[in-house]
């Protein structure tokens, strides 16, 4: 006898999780439509609980207990912000969502659908954007795309819950290329610090006095690794003269962590030469991140021709000032070969942001190989 076919159960499917979706379609109270509700049920759930909740909830549906209305995009995102306040990257999140919010605003929640997530993805990828002073921009980088996704899809988890339908997950994220860190190496640092005006700029009328504060910021970051937020929140009683040594403020960066909380950290003394012109200048406090791309920028196209009247051909177009940090990293990597040394002195919380700066440091331990490999090789 052959056996029977199993019926399948309407308004239910199995995940690969192995948990349930129930979902039931019910009608707008006060609308014209209908609308689905989903619920995900353990895997162990028994089917007459998943039945019994498909019917009550067509129950409440008549008997108008159901949301009159679902809430827009915008008027979710509002909530999703107040609830994501103390998230550390909170400004950047409110960004993320403020430019969801221009596509999706007025809609429905409920009716967005994965392929239209997909398609706002490939236009980010693909075309110009223009930013907010109304200047033309080049398309996102896969990195920038999939923190937008990811956004997206926690407003989603946090609004309705870890296990109900999200069709954030639906869509895939854009492929990443990972790139080399940026370091340089200290002769093109050293280059580049030289070709900057040994001048700083004033308010029009007031004496300009000699030195760069632009410089000794930057050579602050190159001789102790530190980044542009940190070396804006240094203070004169965080630097130890006799012991040289200088007590780092924590980042907001991530989540909590070593990398947020302040750390003593001994200095070299081409750190301490940095520091005395960074203290002669006056350069405590906030400063122009913008001016100081810009003064780089600048510096970099002069040892460009300083390399080209010698014959060498050196790009120097995407250098920025946090590529002095990476530098530091790299070079520190290389001349100790310890990872755990070096993300105690970059003040990395998880050792795999350090692991980055080895892929592109030369490991001491292989060059001695090398050199012992050479010198067998040439015997004679």
């Amino acid at each position: 006898m052959a056996n029977k076919q199993r019926r399948r159960e309407p308004g239910q499917r199995r995940l690969a999780s192995g948990k349930w979706q129930v979902n039931v379609q019910v009608p707008i109270p006060g609308e014209t439509g209908y609308k689905f509700v989903s619920k995900t049920f353990p895997a162990d759930s028994l089917l007459s609980d998943r039945r019994a909740w498909r019917e009550q909830m067509r129950v409440d549906a008549r008997r108008g207990e159901l949301p009159a209305r679902s809430s827009t995009f915008a008027e979710d995102a509002s909530r999703y912000i107040d609830a994501v306040a103390a998230l550390p990257t909170i400004e950047q999140r409110r960004q993320h969502i403020e430019e969801w919010t221009a596509i999706f605003g007025n809609r429905r929640r409920s009716s967005i659908r994965p392929h239209e997530i997909r398609a706002q993805r490939d236009r980010w990828l693909t075309e110009p954007r223009t930013d907010a002073q109304g200047r033309r921009r080049p398309p996102y980088a896969p990195g920038s795309v999939n923190k937008r996704l990811r956004a997206l899809s926690n407003l989603w988890r946090v609004l309705d819950g870890r296990h109900a339908p999200n069709p954030v997950r639906e869509v895939p994220e854009a492929d990443e290329i990972e790139s080399e860190p940026r370091a340089l190496p200290y002769p093109v640092i050293k280059a580049l610090l030289e070709a900057m005006p040994d001048i700083t700029r004033t308010q029009k009328g007031c004496t300009r006095t000699a030195g760069s504060r632009t410089r000794a910021r930057l050579a602050v970051m190159a001789w102790t690794g530190l980044a542009q937020v940190q070396v804006a929140r240094l203070r004169p009683e965080d630097i130890d003269w006799n012991q040289p040594s200088i007590w780092v403020r924590g980042r907001r960066k991530g989540a909590a962590g070593s990398e947020r909380r302040g750390h003593r950290k001994p200095i070299t003394a081409q750190a301490v030469a940095a520091l005395r012109q960074f203290n002669a200048l006056n350069c405590w406090g906030p400063f122009s991140a913008a001016a100081m791309r810009r003064s780089l920028r600048r510096a970099c196209r002069k040892v460009e021709d300083q390399f080209r009247r010698e014959g060498i051909t050196i790009n120097l177009n995407r250098v920025r000032p946090y590529d002095f940090r990476h530098s530091y990293a790299t070079a520190l990597l290389a001349a100790t070969g310890d990872l755990q040394t070096t993300q105690r002195l970059m003040l990395h919380q998880s050792a795999s942001t350090t692991e980055r700066y080895a892929r592109a440091a030369v490991d001491p331990m292989l060059v001695a190989a090398l050199e012992q490999f050479t010198k067998h090789v040439t015997k004679s």
